[in-house]
């Protein structure tokens, strides 16, 4: 079976459009891509769910 036998079914891997010029912070945002910030107001920490 040849190579490119479903070569027009595969997903396309767009090419870079722009080159990398600072790698460093670069790198730190991949490493900061997955990352979740949540901001919690004092209000919402005084309120309590669970009453007595």
């Amino acid at each position: 079976m040849p190579h490119k036998f479903n070569a027009h079914r595969r997903a396309k891997i767009p090419k870079q459009k722009r080159r990398v010029t600072n790698c460093a912070d670069y790198d730190e945002s991949l490493r900061r891509r997955g990352d979740l910030t949540v901001w919690i107001s004092e209000d919402a920490l005084a309120v309590s769910l669970y009453p007595n």
